[in-house]
């Protein structure tokens, strides 16, 4: 049987399934809906691939998306084996990578089918999609969007142990739990910016992570404090390409970054299943003249 989880899981670390939303085994999944119905999360919504959902999203200004690069990619797949201590199992590994055309892509926002009119992948990403760094894609939208707030953008670097919310959509589970439910749900949790690394660009390092710390088991820490926040979360593929909030000194919630995805760790999940797994975010700050150039120049 472990072994058999261990296949299911390595699999999905190539491939991950819409896996999102994995909440405390003692708060009522409740609390974390209600959480992602405040009006300053409206901004956040989906990515679709004709009939696929592919991802999360966040409106950043009334024409643009900011989402993940990893979301627009399509991919031919071929068979291939995975060695894990010896145990040989097989996967399916993607190839052949290319950017979703416009015209297939839609984002929906507050129940709204909008469409795509130009894709503008971060050129360093499409450099090496199998690296999967600078994990950005601008989404320009057909017509501007009415009556939704689009997010505040804040590029500060101080992010460091601030206390911030992920918002996104996809499935959800319960921490102690292997089982997911795959009914695609608004959610948002909370977590603490435990770690900056990665790449740099512009001098800054490209993402922030989050460990997933159990209100009981202290072995599930792997940075910084080991206190859980109250609604204390994990985000995986459903919430790729959502939202990660800051509140700023006037209590308004600021985007600072994009869900970049989970960073398995198989051995962990053998001992605390979700608790303990780890998040990247692509910061915003590196990024800012990118994204600023290409908002300000295409509008």
């Amino acid at each position: 049987m472990i072994k058999n989880n261990i296949l299911k899981l390595l699999i999905l670390a190539i491939f991950p399934v819409l896996i999102s939303g994995i909440i405390r085994h003692d708060v009522d999944k409740e609390k974390y809906i209600e959480l992602a119905k405040r009006a300053e999360f409206q901004s956040v919504g989906e990515i679709w691939i004709n009939t696929y959902f592919s991802g999360s999203a966040v409106l950043i200004s009334d024409k643009y998306v900011l989402t993940a690069a990893h979301n627009v990619i399509e991919s031919d797949t071929r068979i291939d084996t995975i060695n894990n201590n010896g145990q040989i199992f097989y996967a399916n590994v993607p190839i052949n990578h290319r950017v979703v055309k416009s015209d297939s892509l839609f984002v929906r926002l507050d129940n709204k089918r909008l469409s795509v009119d130009e894709v503008i992948v971060h050129p360093k990403y499409l450099s090496d999609i199998d690296r999967g760094e600078y994990d950005l894609v601008l989404l320009k939208l057909k017509k501007p969007v009415k009556n939704i707030e689009p997010a505040n953008l804040s590029f500060s670097t101080d992010e460091i142990n601030s206390n911030v919310t992920g918002v996104g959509y996809g499935a959800s589970g319960v921490a102690d739990k292997e089982d997911v439910s795959m009914k695609m749900e608004k959610l948002a949790g909370q977590n603490v910016v435990d770690s900056i690394g990665g790449l740099s660009e512009n001098g800054l390092k490209i993402y922030l992570f989050s460990d997933f710390d159990s209100p009981d088991d202290p072995r599930a820490n792997k940075l910084g404090s080991p206190t859980p926040r109250e609604l204390e979360y994990l985000s995986a593929a459903g919430d790729s390409g959502g939202g990660l909030f800051r509140e700023n000194q006037n209590n308004r919630m600021e985007l600072i970054a994009i869900n970049k995805g989970t960073q398995f760790d198989h051995r962990q999940f053998q001992k605390t299943i979700h608790y303990g797994q780890t998040m990247r975010w692509t910061r915003l700050a590196p990024f800012q003249e990118w994204i600023s150039k290409t908002v300000c120049n295409n509008i």
